[in-house]
């Protein structure tokens, strides 16, 4: 096996250790044994438990960000459509409720899942900062209150609810945000 497939199958296996089993069995050892090498190999490569989790957690969110094109809602609609879609085709809501279970009493996790949202919600960040500086948007924006009220409310859904996500419903917490916030 090389050194990037290597990895990759270590890092599957760290998902898969952390989805079926829970972060309490993520060791080195156990995720040498799912993914078929040695333990030595996954702490070459990761000597400390909670960076092979930040890793494993990254590459769960691959949200594809569309390049802006300067319409609000236009772009607003497709970074919110990305986050749908992720949502509803990876795993991206188990690893969120994984990281949210432990981070509360594990100090260091809290910074892995401070950095999971941050990630995937980057693009989304960007558009609603640009729409205030030019003057789309409320300049009293509250920007974490935008971004949880937005994709908040897509996570709450498929997560919490286990509603399916359509296009439909993001447009509607769309407008709702745009009716409220845009100039």
């Amino acid at each position: 096996m090389g050194t990037d497939s290597t990895r990759n199958a270590i890092l599957d296996a760290a998902r898969q250790v952390l989805f079926d089993e829970g972060w309490e069995a993520l060791s080195h050892q156990r995720v040498a044994e799912v993914a078929g090498v040695g333990r030595a190999t996954v702490y070459r490569h990761w000597p400390q438990r909670v960076q092979l989790l930040q890793d494993a957690c990254s590459a769960e969110v691959l949200v594809m960000h569309a390049e802006p094109t300067g319409d609000l809602r236009g772009d607003l609609l497709a970074e919110l459509e990305a986050i749908r879609q992720e949502l509803l085709q990876r795993r991206a809501g188990r690893v969120l409720i994984a990281l949210a279970d432990r981070a509360a009493w594990e100090p260091e996790l809290a910074e892995v899942k401070r950095r999971f949202v941050s990630e995937g919600l980057s693009a989304l960040r960007n558009l609603l900062e640009a729409g205030v500086k030019e003057g789309r948007l409320d300049a009293g924006l509250d920007l974490d209150g935008a971004l949880a009220g937005l994709a908040g409310a897509l996570v709450y859904r498929q997560v919490i609810l286990d509603q399916d996500l359509t296009k439909a419903m993001v447009e509607r917490v769309l407008d709702d945000f745009l009716a409220r916030y845009a100039l």
